[in-house]
Formats: C-alpha cells, structure tokens, sequence
C-alpha cells in the first residue's frame, strides 16, 4: 500500500506569528486551523516510524552529528555515517547515502566554545560520498563520489544528507543537505534528483537570493513545493515545476487563495525503512 503523509512543517511554518492573512474571508479559521492541526496528527500517530522526521528533528540530527567531529583539535576526526533508508512509494527501491567526513586539525588548533565544532581552525575535508540504490530484485546500484555534486560544490564544508521524500509516481527524489562551515554558519538546502535518468540531478539550489529553505512537499508528480528563508523574517514559497524546468515565487505576506490551496495539496511519499546512524567514528593524531 502506498503510503502518503502531510507535511506538519508546511502548516506550522505559515500558522505561527500570524504568517497567514488576517483577511476574514481568507485567513483560516480556529476550527479549521483546529481540524487542520488533528488531520496531521492523525496521520503522523498512524504511521510513527515510517514517516520522514520533521524539519527540527533533522536540524538536530544533524548538530548532533556535526559536534561528534570534535575531539584533539590538533588532531583530526573522521565521521562516516548512512542516512536514513527510504522506500519508494511502488516498494520497488529503497535508497540511502553513505559519506564520509572529515575535520582535519591544525598545529594552531585551539579548543574554544564558541562554535558548534570547538576546535578553531580546522579544515573540512574533501567529502567522499556514495548514493546507494536497492532495488527489490535484489540488484544493487551504487553511484560514487560526483553523484551528488557535494565534493565539487561544498568542498569546504561538513554535509549531512537525507533522502525524504519520492514524487507520487516514483520518478524523483528529493535529498535535504544540512550545511555547516564549521564555525557559527549553517543553512539547508535540497537536491532533486531523477531515477529514470541514473539518479541524475535536476536541481541542486532552490529559493536563490534566500539563505536558506525548506521542503514543504509535492502538490503534483512534478511540483515540489519549499518555503524560502533568512534569519531576519521569512519569504516566500517557490513551486518547482520539473516538467517545464520551471520555478514560480509566492508571497506568504498577502491575501492569495493561491498560497492556501498549495499548503492544502503538499504532500510527501516513502517509507523511511531504517534510520539515520553512525558507523564509525575514528580519530587521528597531528600530521
């Protein structure tokens, strides 16, 4: 049974601080916000573990992750770690990552609290990274190290990758990157990339001019929907068609029927099979 789930982040981000307009005719309800709010927990009660996490649960998934890079700071740490798995909604593939990474230390190397990774300066180095394809025949494909881009285009930061969700009918899958610099900076992005094309990536940077954003879900099998961010005050949301290469900006500032319509549509697919892990963790000394 295919399964499909709401995107709680989707209705949160735009109900809090009175994102919504406050027109009478347009703004939603407290009961509709009331029923919207027990739909969503609804769905996510009755699949519990096969969903996908939610935005805050990745963001500190991924601090988590970061922080263990810590260690002798003249030294250096190595992570390799496997993404959360997630099936398509057909169950007829299930894909995950697997990477690398690396904090490589320094002599001048000092331990500070500043920053998420303590140990300032210190050198990302180059990420290795393996785009793993399960088909239920039982094949294996594996796409290496230029499949995802991330050496070339984030060579110099620490990434953790998570597949989280499929388009309805299959075809693409959307991988959210958690970035950091290794100092004070760190931001979200998304790649979607095409299964019937060798997992070729369609898009690699979504919301350009905003610093950071998030999936909000599919409204279409070739409409996926984010909501653009800074730190200062949220934007709006972008529709990607990716039948027509497409990208279409909405304002969350004004009365648009439009804007409410699409929250209502979005939607995620997959199962996620197995969960996010550390598989090993290794320290070096000083070169």
């Amino acid at each position: 049974m295919n399964l499909v789930f709401l995107s709680s982040s989707a209705f949160g981000r735009f109900l809090k601080n009175g994102s919504f307009p406050k027109s009478n005719r347009l703004a939603l309800s407290i009961k509709t916000s009331l029923i919207y709010c027990a739909i969503v927990t609804s769905v996510f009660s009755s699949i519990n573990k096969a969903s996908a996490q939610d935005n805050q649960s990745f963001a500190e998934l991924s601090q988590q992750t970061i922080s263990r890079l810590n260690g002798n700071c003249q030294g250096s740490t190595q992570l390799k770690y496997q993404s959360q798995i997630l099936t398509s909604p057909d169950s007829l593939k299930s894909v995950y990552i697997n990477m690398v990474l690396r904090r490589v230390g320094q002599y001048r190397s000092r331990n500070t609290n500043e920053f998420l990774i303590k140990c300032n300066s210190n050198i990302a180095e180059k990420i290795a990274e393996e785009l793993v394809i399960e088909n239920a025949n039982g094949s294996v494909q594996r796409k290496l190290t230029a499949a995802l881009g991330l050496s070339e285009r984030l060579q110099n930061y620490y990434v953790v990758a998570n597949p989280i969700s499929f388009s309805p009918d299959n075809r693409y899958l959307i991988v959210r990157l958690d970035v950091f610099d290794g100092l004070n900076k760190s931001w979200v992005n998304h790649i979607i990339l095409d299964t019937l094309n060798n997992y070729n990536v369609l898009a690699f940077s979504n919301c350009n001019g905003f610093e950071s954003n998030s999936y909000l879900g599919f409204i279409s099998s070739s409409e996926v929907v984010f909501a653009c961010e800074n730190t200062s005050e949220p934007g709006p949301i972008e529709v990607v068609d990716l039948t027509k290469r497409s990208r279409q900006k909405i304002s969350t500032n004004t009365n648009s029927k439009e804007l409410l319509k699409i929250l209502d549509q979005v939607r995620s697919y997959g199962l996620v099979s197995a969960e996010f892990v550390i598989v090993n963790e290794q320290q070096f000394p000083p070169r």
